[in-house]
C-alpha cells in the first residue's frame, strides 16, 4: 500500500480550514492550538478503549496530533464540569491559554465549535460513546453540542 502523505495533510488542512472559518479567524496557529488543547484535555478523561475508538475515525494529520505527547496510563485530576474541562483545557494550550481563548466564556464557544467541526469528520454515534464516559455536567454539554449539531 503506498503512502500518501499529501492526501493527509489535505484532510488535515481541510479539518483546520473548516475550523478557522467556524471560529471567525485566518490564524492557523491559533486555531491549531486550540485544538490540541482541546484534544489533549478530552483524552485525559476517556477511557483508553474510548480513547482508540476516537482516533480510529480521526483524519491521518489529527491522530498524530491527539496522540503527541499522550501517556496513557498518566493519572489526571477528574474534571467534574465544563468549567473544570475549560480550564485544563486553557492550562493545555501551549502556555498561550488566556491569551487564545480570552477566558472561559470564549472557551466554551470554541469548544462547542471544535465540537461541531469534529461531528463532521467522526460519527454522531461516535461522539455519543465520547460523552457517555465524561462526568454527567460535561456529558450534557457534549451531547446538548452533537444533538444541536445534527438537528442543523
Amino acid at each position: 500500500m503506498p503512502l500518501n502523505f499529501e492526501k493527509h495533510a489535505s484532510k488535515g488542512n481541510e479539518f483546520l480550514n473548516e475550523l478557522m472559518k467556524e471560529l471567525g479567524t485566518q490564524n492557523r496557529a491559533q486555531s491549531g492550538r486550540m485544538l490540541i488543547a482541546f484534544m489533549r484535555t478530552l483524552r485525559n478523561h476517556l477511557t483508553l478503549k474510548e480513547n482508540f475508538d476516537l482516533i480510529s475515525q480521526l483524519p491521518m494529520a489529527l491522530k498524530s496530533l491527539y496522540i503527541d505527547q499522550w501517556v496513557p496510563d498518566a493519572y489526571h485530576q477528574r474534571v467534574r464540569n465544563v468549567e473544570d474541562f475549560i480550564l485544563e483545557m486553557i492550562e493545555n494550550d501551549s502556555g498561550s491559554g488566556w491569551r487564545d481563548f480570552h477566558g472561559q466564556a470564549d472557551a466554551v464557544s470554541a469548544m462547542r465549535k471544535i465540537l461541531k467541526v469534529l461531528n463532521r469528520y467522526v460519527t454522531s454515534g461516535e461522539l455519543y460513546d465520547v460523552a457517555a464516559v465524561l462526568p454527567k455536567h460535561l456529558k450534557e454539554f457534549f451531547l446538548g453540542e452533537i444533538r444541536q449539531d445534527i438537528l442543523k
